[in-house]
């Protein structure tokens, strides 16, 4: 497992190249972790209208092809589509309080 200086060191900004398989590493080690978390605001309710489960499949599938460009892709994905899930429901929330 990464640990924080090295997760904080993938992700801050680099003037140098990143090494793909690090990267898969990254991905791979953090997959479980954001995963259980989106598994959990799915279950809070509202279902999975962002395709949330389905975006992070593929990015299992992505990490055990060893595509470097699909890795990348589908990590883009799957977060894009986890944080349009929160937003909705961060949303949702809001206008219950509202009313």
């Amino acid at each position: 497992m990464q640990t924080a200086a090295e997760a904080g060191r993938l992700a801050g900004p680099n003037t140098e190249r990143v090494d793909a398989a690090a990267y898969r590493a990254h991905v791979k080690a953090r997959s479980g972790i954001v995963r259980a978390a989106a598994a959990k605001q799915l279950a809070a309710g509202g279902g999975d209208p962002f395709g949330v489960d389905a975006a992070f499949a593929a990015l299992d599938r992505a990490v055990a092809s060893g595509n470097d460009e699909a890795v990348a892709i589908a990590d883009d994905v799957a977060l894009a589509r986890l944080d349009a899930h929160l937003t909705w429901m961060q949303r949702a929330s809001r206008a219950r309080a509202m009313r």
